[in-house]
């Protein structure tokens, strides 16, 4: 894996630019806590395979990309008693601002328009980039994620526990056992992961770039109160 690093906004944001250059380009954006390394390399070599540019990234506060330690470690479960009853969730940067940094990430390669593709809270920052920049979208692929009307359905108790409940200690243990169970509750029953091949994974991230900080910190940026609707 060749790995770059932009500065863009100020921050350094970590990339990866696969496929031929004057391919139609996919810009691929990753959830809550996830590096750029959970865009599995089978997929990206199918895109590549297929003819597509593939830019995946670190956001910030994740991975190897500029870390905001000065703002501390949120409470995750005081956070989502916030925000399950509409108080404000404030914070120092939002969803609008992540966005920036795909977009500015793209300036910095050349690419006038792509694909955006986003997962989880990467699909929250794939709207926010459509709906501020339509006319550098090809296309819009929000994948197992909402948008900030209340009045859709919410995340079951179940997947709401999990999210609250990640570890906070540097113990790769709990932190790989942590994803096995959220993998369990959040992935598509359908087609289990291998806990085999998880656990490889957790622990080639947690080697890579482990940030617990920052998950807390993009929790209270990406929760209903702090980012408004997007339709």
């Amino acid at each position: 894996m060749t790995i770059a690093q932009a500065r863009v906004n100020g921050i350094d944001i970590t990339y990866e630019d696969k496929g031929p250059r004057g391919a139609p380009a996919i810009l691929l954006v990753m959830g809550l806590g996830g590096q750029l390394t959970l865009w599995p390399d089978e997929f990206v070599a199918a895109l590549n395979d297929h003819g597509f540019r593939t830019i995946r990234y670190d956001n910030r506060d994740v991975g190897l990309s500029t870390r905001f330690a000065a703002a501390g470690v949120p409470n995750l479960k005081w956070m989502f008693v916030k925000a399950a009853i509409g108080l404000p969730v404030r914070s120092a940067y939002g969803l609008a601002d992540m966005a920036a940094d795909g977009m500015a990430l793209l300036d910095h390669l050349g690419i006038g328009r792509a694909h955006i593709v986003g997962a989880s809270m990467g699909g929250m920052i794939a709207q926010h980039i459509a709906a501020r920049h339509a006319e550098r979208v090809l296309t819009l692929t929000s994948i197992m994620s909402t948008t900030g009307n209340r009045r859709l359905p919410r995340a079951s108790k179940e997947a709401m526990r999990v999210l609250a409940n990640r570890p906070m200690s540097g113990d790769p243990e709990d932190l790989i056992a942590y994803s096995v169970d959220a993998a369990r509750v959040i992935g598509s029953p359908g087609y289990p992961a291998e806990e085999n091949r998880l656990q490889r994974r957790v622990r080639a991230d947690f080697e890579r770039g482990f940030y617990p900080q920052g998950v807390a910190a993009r929790w209270r940026r990406s929760s209903p109160t702090a980012t408004g609707g997007r339709c």
